[in-house]
């Protein structure tokens, strides 16, 4: 399960708190310590903005089709792009 789905179903208030939900499986996973805190922490903020847009009324008003819309699904980040890198030929 994506952090950000543990954070839409759990509705975790606090990074100390999404953190004991996920940190253990991040790892598990194979990120690196510094990396999983990293993830957990993105996460966090994406849904911390949500939240103040959500009520400052920068989705609409409750009930509208773009708030609904913003409420219903866990927040989802794009993929990373592949290595910008160039080489020397």
């Amino acid at each position: 399960m994506r952090v950000s789905e543990v954070a839409f179903v759990n509705v975790v208030p606090r990074e100390y708190e999404l953190r004991t939900h996920t940190y253990a499986h991040l790892k598990a996973e194979g990120l690196g310590a510094q990396a999983a805190q990293h993830v957990i922490q993105k996460v966090r903020d994406a849904y911390t903005t949500l939240h103040a847009n959500l009520k400052a009324g920068n989705h609409g008003r409750p009930g509208s089709k773009r708030r609904t819309k913003a409420e219903s699904k866990p927040i989802a980040f794009r993929p990373m792009p592949p290595s910008r890198t160039t080489t020397a030929v």
